[in-house]
């Protein structure tokens, strides 16, 4: 596959960024979950939005889920070299290319953000900013449209948010590439870990946990740290009609939570 940039403009805030590059990695993982070569329905568009950022994918042909999951592991690449992790990344509209020629084009730009009526602050929604003071230790936050709730608790010392969405992101495209490369959803070992800089998410996996669980689950911290800022926190993970199915924790590495 490859990524041919066609303009660049203004920076965008990278937390925005990755919270779309997340949403749209967990979206290609349910699609891959039960067949990793099943295909999108012919003429779907693709587009998700962050506070101001709109990442959209307008395919000329039916795109598969492992191709779109390849799309946005290549993007954020291609994206933290022409911008940074912490700065911000620049608006760009992009074409995509096969072997067999273009299949589509796509753009991260900035548009309105949609109009939601805010939450309740114990609520994180897509368009909430962080905000000045934690929730409840512990707290209780079911992640929209899944099965999954997590229980978190034991919050530890603020750090970087786009640093902690990075590592998230990456811990998501750990699933989408061990489904593509396994062909099954298992989620197989005792334990999962993930660096970046100063921050480590680490998950211990029960039996009944899958990678696609597991990705709806860091869709959820994602949720929580842009409504909340960067900080740590230990979290349980429970799956509707299973129970308990896992437990970790995000922090930074000088210290536990």
């Amino acid at each position: 596959m490859g990524i041919v940039f066609t303009s660049f403009d203004a920076l965008l805030p990278s937390t925005d960024v990755f919270s779309t590059l997340i949403d749209a990695t967990l979206f290609a993982i349910d699609g891959m979950s039960d067949d990793p070569r099943r295909p999108a329905p012919p003429g779907t568009q693709f587009r998700w939005q962050q506070g101001a950022t709109e990442f959209s994918i307008s395919p000329m042909h039916q795109m598969g889920y492992q191709t779109l999951a390849n799309l946005v592991a290549g993007l954020q690449i291609n994206m933290i070299i022409f911008g940074s992790i912490r700065s911000g990344m620049y608006a760009t509209r992009f074409d995509i290319y096969i072997m067999t020629g273009k299949i589509g084009s796509g753009k991260i730009v900035s548009r309105p953000p949609s109009l939601i009526r805010p939450t309740s602050p114990s609520t994180p929604n897509n368009t909430a900013r962080a905000l000045t003071s934690p929730p409840a230790d512990p707290s209780i936050y079911r992640v929209p449209g899944a099965p999954v709730t997590l229980f978190l608790s034991r919050y530890s010392a603020r750090f970087s948010l786009p640093d902690a969405l990075y590592l998230l992101s990456e811990a998501m495209f750990g699933a989408a590439g061990t489904i593509r490369d396994s062909g099954h959803d298992v989620l197989i070992g005792h334990s999962w870990q993930w660096r970046q800089y100063t921050i480590g998410l680490d998950v211990y996996p029960k039996p009944h946990m899958s990678w696609r669980v597991l990705a709806e689950a860091v869709k959820g911290m994602k949720d929580w740290l842009i409504a909340y800022g960067g900080m740590g926190f230990r979290f349980d993970i429970e799956l509707d009609g299973a129970g308990h199915i896992g437990v970790g924790s995000l922090r930074g590495l000088s210290g536990g939570v």
